[in-house]
């Protein structure tokens, strides 16, 4: 698992170092690094709208539109009347 770390600077000193779990994303198609977002519409539990979110890289999104981009298995899926989910 890769990790980060960070200086925290205050007043022109280093007071400390923020380091944790790396902050980069990874493809779920490809395993390469992720800089897209799944903007698939989505019905989430409790009946709240929002989007899929799964994280893709440049080759494997399909742009659909302005700044919104598809996962490839919800770009391969067709929508039919009725499918849940946002219009």
């Amino acid at each position: 698992m890769a990790r980060w770390s960070q200086p925290i600077v205050v007043d022109g000193k280093v007071v400390g170092v923020a380091c944790g779990r790396s902050p980069d994303h990874w493809c779920k198609g490809c395993g390469k690094r992720a800089t897209i977002q799944c903007d698939y519409p989505v019905t989430r539990k409790g009946g709240k709208a929002g989007t899929c979110d799964r994280w893709c890289c440049r080759s494997c999104a399909t742009n659909v539109g302005p700044d919104r981009d598809y996962c490839r298995p919800h770009a391969t899926m067709q929508r039919q009347p009725g499918d849940k989910g946002v219009e």
